[in-house]
């Protein structure tokens, strides 16, 4: 009952109506989902990660979408300030609502009990994590950039067609992995992806000395999902797909799988058939189960198999009687060529809700193995071949604590264990081809194999920690601690090559031992960071950093007679700015920064020997992300980037490359995307056209102009038609469009007889399709 004298105030049910109506009248559309969902529908998220269901998804799309927020999350005012930060003043909240019903027991006129059940909807406001300051980076990670404006989601429509409106669519309004190149042979089921740069040991672990990604997938939810995609083109065939399955209110499950198809690329002229192909199978199975309200585990399998014709590539030595040495040329390679990789592991998560903090456990286990065969001299002719088996186990133990309590100080504090045994049985084999080729008399059957066998364990501990403080309310303290101990425990054994080959390669590629050499070493490193932030007004931060990173060090296994590296260290300077403006509908990054490496780890070629050398390199850069969305319609993104790495005291076969450009890095990239969207009478239309500009890198430290990579600048297209359910889309799409050519692979290998370089395959074009479920 209204009070007298006051209007009459509408139900919670008509005010969300009339909310949703509005929106639609100002030509808001909340069918749209407003942020990256990868390949399925991502709903709006509560602070614990958990997704908003109902009448409520539809509510937070239309704030995003109308309001112009990127990120999904969304928190109440006590849980900001539970977890260490505000919103901030003037910031209007966002109308959510909680449905339950009351059991009520009477008696009827015959005097028996009847239970009555009344329903009930209460409303209650959140914020957006963008209107808030001051979360810790766990708590508000940066959104992902949104790729397709236009993207309806089919739960919404079917909100909308039960409603009986006439909605019409148109117009514009994270544990460590030791080896991550075995762990990702297929990545699938992606929720996101975070990019930091820089030392990020304080958070992400061990040897994260340049920067981290982090690939997230998906988590199982109380909701069922399902899709599957898949792509056909002249050069990558996929197929996948993914399935939630909520078993009770408890347990929940996700399987996701995923085939690639990689058809050959190149003709190998010896061979006289196409080669260049590579399979790749990965499966991840994963089941949650809620213990309590405040407690909960996650565990999750996966597996990946890869299967390829191994290393493809050209000699452009010009040796007598190698058949293909020019750029252009085919594949002339005549030794078997092959790679091989299976990876295996498990994984389970504990997470437990406490008075003031959330603690968590993350216990895995792996074991991959990798066996790779290839023609060493890339020619037609009998020179050198090799073959190396591998295989690792890992088993890695984090335990982390974050504070949930109130005030302006946020914390988080670790320990985790690593544990890795590693084997290795390296084999290169001299052929007679090799003799001939210098004139050297032998058999024509003649050959000598070197196998470098090593064992090698490793073991690392470490504890960390990172204090977030905000000084006031516009000013923020972030400082982080992390100490880490590694241990290296090595055994190698290697043979010597026989005569004649020594003529021409000594001893061999790698040092010969007398039995079995051990060795063993310790290293250990305290890294700090410490890093301010300012918020000049509303949507404008400035920010600075400091922080120290570390890498361990380790054993030469080609040079057993050698003591231990030095770990490699650097000391990150950076600066930068963080801004929106115009309604948000125009966001300005940019950032500058200095590096200082000590005893960067390379690899490089003296006298027909790897070795791996240490080195001093400065880099200093500057960088810019731009994304401006004159219309809804329209959306145009910019990155570019300058940096100038150099070597300071580097020294390789008693020459100092100091003062030049690091090896393998450009100096300039350079980003640029076109998206457009509108619907054709229903249908959701989403253009796309980008072009990547990478400048020449040189392969090696002497920065000879006839070893780069590099030097590209390549077109792709896309053009996709969305149904107007959301369920089904289909898409046209073309990579490198305009047949650019340039060095995949360009080094020198063995000075004067392997120059080994891989080109570019190409362009081509493909189609996509996706069904959601």
């Amino acid at each position: 009952m209204s009070r007298p004298n006051e209007p009459s105030r509408p139900d919670l049910y008509t005010r969300i109506t009339h909310q949703i109506v509005a929106q639609l009248e100002a030509g808001v559309r909340p069918w749209s989902q407003p942020w990256a969902a990868s390949e399925s529908v991502s709903r709006p998220l509560r602070h614990d990660g958990t997704p908003y269901r109902g009448v409520n998804v539809v509510l937070l799309w239309g704030e995003a979408a109308a309001r112009g927020f990127q990120s999904s999350t969304w928190m109440t005012f006590r849980q900001a300030l539970a977890l260490g930060a505000h919103v901030r003043k003037g910031e209007k909240g966002s109308t959510v609502v909680y449905a339950d019903q009351l059991v009520r027991i009477d008696d009827d006129d015959a005097g028996e009990e009847t239970t009555r059940r009344i329903p009930f909807l209460k409303a209650y406001t959140v914020f957006n994590v963008e209107q808030i300051e001051g979360l810790p980076a766990s708590s508000a990670p940066a959104p992902a950039p949104v790729l397709n404006l236009g993207q309806r989601i089919a739960r919404a429509e079917t909100f909308f067609a039960a409603t009986g409106a006439d909605v019409r669519h148109g117009g514009g309004c994270a544990f460590y992995m030791g080896r991550p190149g075995l762990n990702n042979l297929a990545l699938l089921d992606i929720e996101r992806v975070e990019v930091a740069k820089g030392p990020q040991g304080t958070l992400f672990g061990r040897n994260t000395i340049g920067g981290a990604i982090a690939v997230v997938s998906k988590k199982p939810s109380d909701q069922f999902d399902a899709y599957i995609d898949g792509q056909v083109s002249g050069m990558d065939d996929r197929i996948g797909g993914a399935v939630n399955l909520p078993i009770n209110d408890r347990v929940m499950a996700r399987i996701a799988a995923q085939y690639n198809d990689v058809e050959p690329q190149y003709w190998n002229d010896f061979k006289k058939e196409e080669v260049g192909s590579e399979q790749t199978v990965a499966a991840r199975a994963q089941l949650k189960f809620l213990a309590t309200d405040d407690l909960s585990f996650l565990v999750s399998a996966d597996y990946g198999r890869l299967r390829s014709d191994g290393i493809q590539e050209k000699n452009s030595v010009k040796l007598p009687g190698n058949l293909t040495p020019g750029f252009n040329d085919p594949i002339s390679q005549n030794a078997e060529t092959t790679r091989e990789v299976d990876t295996r592991g498990v994984s389970l998560r504990a997470d437990w809700a406490l008075d003031g903090m959330t603690l968590s456990s993350i216990t895995s286990y792996r074991d991959d193995t990798w066996f790779v065969a290839a023609d060493t001299d890339r020619t037609s002719l009998n020179l050198l071949r090799e073959q190396n088996p591998q295989a690792f186990k890992q088993k890695s133990q984090e335990f982390r604590a974050v504070s949930t309590t109130d005030g302006p100080l946020t914390w988080l504090a670790g320990a985790s264990y690593y544990d890795e045994r590693a084997a290795e049985d390296m084999t290169i084999t001299a052929e007679a081809g090799l003799l001939k080729l210098f004139n050297i008399p032998g058999a024509a059957t003649l050959a000598s194999s070197q196998t470098r066998s090593q064992r090698q364990t490793t073991e690392s501990w470490a504890v960390f920690g990172e204090v977030n403080y905000a000084l006031t309310e516009r000013l923020r303290l972030t400082a982080g601690l992390r100490w880490t101990h590694d241990t290296i425990d090595q055994s190698v054994q290697t043979n010597a090559l026989t005569a004649p080959f020594t003529l021409v390669l000594g001893q061999g590629i790698y040092q010969p031992t007398v039995g079995v050499v051990n060795r063993e070493a310790s290293f250990e490193k305290l890294t700090p960071r410490l890093a301010l932030d300012y918020r000049l007004a509303k949507d404008v931060l400035i920010y600075a950093s400091v922080t120290n990173g570390y890498k361990s060090g380790g054993f030469d296994a080609g040079k057993p007679s050698e003591k231990a590296y030095e770990p490699e260290e650097v000391w990150s300077y950076e600066g930068g700015l963080k801004s929106e403006w115009l309604d948000r509908r125009l966001r300005v990054n940019l950032s500058a920064y200095y590096y200082d490496y000590d005893n960067l780890l390379t690899r490089s070629t003296i006298n027909n020997a790897l070795v791996l050398l240490n080195g001093a390199v400065k880099n200093k850069g500057i960088e810019s992300e731009i994304t401006f969305r004159p219309t809804r319609s329209l959306t145009l993104t910019s990155a570019l980037s300058f940096q100038k790495p150099e070597y300071g005291d580097y020294v390789v076969g008693g020459v100092n490359y100091s003062g030049n450009r690091l090896a393998g890095a450009t100096e300039f990239t350079a980003f640029h995307a076109i998206d457009y969207t509108f619907d054709i009478k229903g249908f959701a239309v989403a253009l796309r056209a980008e072009h990547q500009k990478v400048g020449k890198a040189y392969s090696q430290p002497s920065n000879s102009p006839a070893f780069t990579t590099g030097d590209s600048s390549v077109v792709n297209l896309r053009a996709s038609v969305e149904d107007p359910s959301g369920r089904y889309e289909v898409a046209v799409f073309g990579k490198n469009v305009f047949d650019d050519e340039y060095y995949l692979v360009n080094q020198q290998l063995s000075a004067g007889l392997v120059h080994n370089f891989i080109q570019s395959p190409g362009g081509y074009w493909g189609l996509q399709f996706r069904a959601r479920y």
